[in-house]
């Protein structure tokens, strides 16, 4: 917090931690009870979210245009992909001709460990996500022009390789595309932009676009759709305004008259 304590939810982070310690101990007869039960954690609050607008998109995809980054943050704004997912891609994860990705698996880093690649920590996780036709064809070049690079290398490309790679074919580092995004951005003078506000911008466009909750909830691969109303909720009031303006134009004259009371 400001007075440089821990933040609501690291101590949440702790807490769970702590009372799955006591569980155990419960289990094991080494405790009577666990008393972390009767402690009650502050709840972390919910950072304010401000999405790109296209124009904001546009200036961050040119920023990045000549840059070994453009291609996973054009898939990112386009499907949500939460980091991890998006740099665990393989091309056999990829099917451009039924248009969609498949969300198996994630690559995770640690500062004391090199990456593992693990599955999604939740089944909601695993998912197929559509693909729009435009990202299709950009897609379709990106792997045309990343397989004339490995064959200068004396390389072939397989099915088994990362989608999104430096051009001698190592990985991109997680937190190598998070500080990119922060720094193209800002190089396109957009502030406070970071790799996730991509995931909340594509969720903010589907608000607006009035698709429903489930369907957003299933494409960001959501835990429920419980979670997605505590994150985007306050983003969706405006679409109960146009659910009625839609309500209002299909019943229009059914209405004749105004109400009369019984006699």
């Amino acid at each position: 917090d400001g007075a440089g304590g821990l933040s609501a939810q690291t101590i949440q982070h702790h807490g769970r931690a702590l009372s799955q310690a006591l569980n155990h101990a419960v289990a094991t007869q080494v405790l009577g009870r666990n008393v972390a039960e009767f402690v009650k954690p502050p709840r972390p609050k919910r950072k304010d979210i401000s999405p790109l607008t296209r124009e904001g998109e546009i200036k961050l995809l040119g920023a990045a245009s000549q840059t070994e980054f453009y291609y996973p943050l054009l898939v990112a704004i386009y499907t949500g992909l939460r980091r991890s997912e998006l740099l665990a891609l393989t091309w056999a994860d990829m099917d451009l001709e039924e248009r969609y990705l498949s969300v198996n698996k994630g690559i995770h880093t640690h500062s004391s460990e090199s990456e593992r690649i693990q599955p999604p920590k939740t089944d909601k996780s695993k998912r197929l996500v559509s693909l729009p036709i435009d990202l299709v064809l950009a897609l379709r070049h990106h792997r045309e022009t990343q397989e004339a690079i490995w064959d200068e290398l004396g390389k072939s490309m397989g099915m088994g390789d990362r989608i999104f790679a430096r051009p001698d074919g190592s990985v991109i580092h997680p937190d190598s595309l998070s500080k990119a995004c922060v720094r193209l951005a800002k190089q396109a003078g957009l502030g406070g932009v970071h790799l996730h506000t991509l995931r909340h911008t594509l969720a903010s466009m589907l608000i607006q676009q009035g698709e429903n909750t489930k369907s957003i909830s299933e494409r960001l691969g959501h835990s429920s759709t419980a979670f997605t109303n505590d994150v985007y909720g306050h983003l969706m009031p405006g679409m109960e305004e146009a659910t009625a303006a839609k309500v209002n134009a299909a019943l229009e004259g059914v209405i004749i008259g105004p109400a009369r009371p019984l006699s």
